[in-house]
């Protein structure tokens, strides 16, 4: 994980980055304290993790859990390009809505912008 600094005050506004789980899949992850949301820094920060798990790792897929009803979250995930697959509690053992983005989707993404 790295730590997420604003820029414009070098203030540390939470973490974002890279999980393995168990299973061997890599899920991207942020949390940014509440004072930061609806500002763009949790999709800019979750932007950087995927490229970089792409990019350097060279990671064939990635994916992200969020709660269900958490729509900011979600939203957040669909702006990176990630597809729904429906719920999950295959990890924490908590029901989360479950996204995947593969390499070759990425890269598709990356060559379209």
């Amino acid at each position: 994980a790295w730590g997420v600094v604003h820029r414009a005050d070098n203030a540390l506004m939470g973490q974002c980055g890279l999980n393995r789980l168990p299973d061997g899949a890599v899920e991207v992850f942020y949390a940014l304290a509440k004072g930061y949301w609806g500002q763009g820094l949790a999709t800019e920060a979750a932007h950087a993790a995927v490229e970089y798990g792409f990019e350097v790792v060279k990671l064939l897929q990635i994916i992200a859990l969020a709660y269900p009803d958490n729509t900011a979250s979600r939203h957040v995930i669909e702006k990176l390009g990630m597809r729904y697959q429906g719920t999950t509690d295959r990890y924490y053992n908590i029901e989360f809505a479950y996204y995947t983005l593969d390499a070759a989707e990425h890269a598709a993404r990356q060559n379209s912008a």
